[in-house]
């Protein structure tokens, strides 16, 4: 098998040919050697292109690099009908972010997709390369575009050091503000506007020097199993970045796979001890009554799209920090029809609320921050098979800003001050690989009166 600078030599040679004065769509493919672990994101940091995005499916089988834009979509109906041109490239993908209110006909203009000129991709032990062709005057012109384009990728080298020191940080909302916030979302459950919100915090840390996005990615890779792990850098100083235990939606064909992640205890180094504390989880009231009702909004909004609808049994999924409890939920679609399924399904009711509508209004009214890509999906379609991650565990990279996202969810009874020490344990998942000694608050409590409340986000 040949390696990436071999393939590219062999992708000019094609672009050099000849082809037609004329709009259209050609897809060249090239079986690469197997990449070394980070061998794909070292390679994307190189690449002095944009936008540039990378994806790792959370059981490690699929991975993918691409960089450059053939084409850009402001919302996933517009990309869906693109890819509907041409029945001939069903593996064919669009790439990218909804934003926390991308499913909105409205909010159209606020994702991030593209068709990528160059993708790597890998599916278990086999590697392509793709590139995508495409032009809507001359793919004559597209292809001499194409040649420079290809002239100027560079082979990888190894990931810089992460060295980047935290001088200050700043939370939005502070914690005062926080409480506030939070006693009017009580007020709100107690008056019936709705039963539950997700209300989330930034942190912004301001560094030493900018962040190199790909290389905190791959530490946070290193250590955060079990998960999604994504990237959109938009230029050289600015990303976005995740490491999401939770799946929007996968569809192969008319199968859907979804899931309901609500409800969360501690993890524990030690194995027993974590088991323990899942085991707790699954046993308990309030956290199982906290999943089941995720559980029915996602039937109920699936109920019209889908011929069938299965729910499996509760599992316990650890990460490294924590344990959720999830439900996997199977259909078959009456139409395979992502659009439609992004606009059932996102946000989920694990990072809005329930109602989804009445959450959102109180969260747009009350939280001091544009969510933006925050909570909501990251991932690609195509004809044949698409896949998305809620947008969880993430981060925003800004020259020597770095801001963290997470989330909470306020039912009835839940105690500010608890929250705000949530909200700190989760956003340390990705502090914690820049500032090792900041000090994670223990929710593990006395087994008689162990009663953590749910977390999201």
């Amino acid at each position: 098998m040949k390696q990436i600078s071999a393939i590219l030599d062999q992708l000019d040679t094609a672009l050099s040919g000849d082809f037609p004065d004329e709009a259209g769509l050609r897809q060249f493919s090239y079986t690469l050697a197997d990449q070394p672990e980070n061998g794909m994101l070292e390679w994307l940091n190189m690449q002095a292109c944009y936008p540039k995005f990378y994806w790792q499916q959370r059981d490690e089988n699929e991975e993918s690099a691409l960089c450059g834009d053939a084409r850009t979509f402001g919302s996933l109906t517009a990309a869906q009908a693109f890819l509907q041109q041409f029945p001939q490239l069903p593996e064919l993908r669009v790439w990218g972010l909804n934003a926390f209110n991308g499913a909105d006909d409205v909010a159209a203009d606020t994702n991030a997709l593209f068709l990528p000129r160059i993708e790597i991709n890998r599916q278990g032990g086999v590697c392509t390369l793709f590139c995508n062709l495409y032009s809507a005057n001359s793919l004559r012109g597209e292809a001499k575009r194409m040649r420079t384009f290809v002239h100027s990728l560079v082979n990888r080298r190894p990931l810089p050091t992460l060295t980047s020191q935290v001088l200050q940080h700043q939370h939005l909302p502070t914690e005062p503000q926080w409480k506030q916030i939070i006693h009017r979302a009580l007020n709100s459950i107690e008056q019936g506007q709705f039963d539950k919100v997700v209300l989330a915090r930034k942190t912004t840390l301001t560094l030493s020097q900018p962040l190199n996005a790909a290389a905190f990615l791959a530490a946070s890779r290193a250590v955060n199993h079990d998960c999604y792990h994504f990237m959109l850098a938009f230029t050289a100083q600015q990303a976005f970045l995740g490491s999401s235990p939770e799946r929007l939606f996968m569809r192969e064909n008319h199968e859907l796979c979804t899931e309901a992640l609500a409800g969360t205890v501690a993890s524990a180094v030690e194995s027993r001890q974590a088991h323990a504390l899942g085991q707790w989880l699954l046993k308990d009231a309030k956290n199982q009554r906290e999943n089941m009702l995720v559980v029915d909004d996602i039937c109920q909004r699936l109920q019209g799209s889908a011929h069938s609808l299965d729910v499996m049994p509760a599992e316990i999924l650890r990460l490294r920090k924590v344990q959720h409890l999830r439900r996997s939920i199977h259909a078959v679609l009456t139409h395979a029809d992502d659009a439609n399924c992004l606009q059932r399904l996102q946000p989920t009711a694990a990072v809005a609320g329930l109602p989804r509508q009445a959450a959102r209004e109180f969260i747009t009214q009350h939280e001091p921050f544009d969510r933006q890509w925050y909570a909501g999906s990251a991932g690609f379609i195509s004809l044949a098979r698409s896949e998305f991650a809620v947008a969880l565990r993430s981060a925003a990279v800004k020259g020597r800003e770095l801001m963290l996202f997470a989330g909470a969810g306020i039912v009835a009874g839940s105690d500010a001050s608890q929250e705000w020490q949530e909200i700190e344990n989760k956003a340390a998942g990705l502090r914690t690989l820049l500032e090792e000694n900041v000090v994670l608050v223990d929710s593990v409590l006395p087994q008689e009166n162990f009663a953590p409340a749910v977390w999201a986000g």
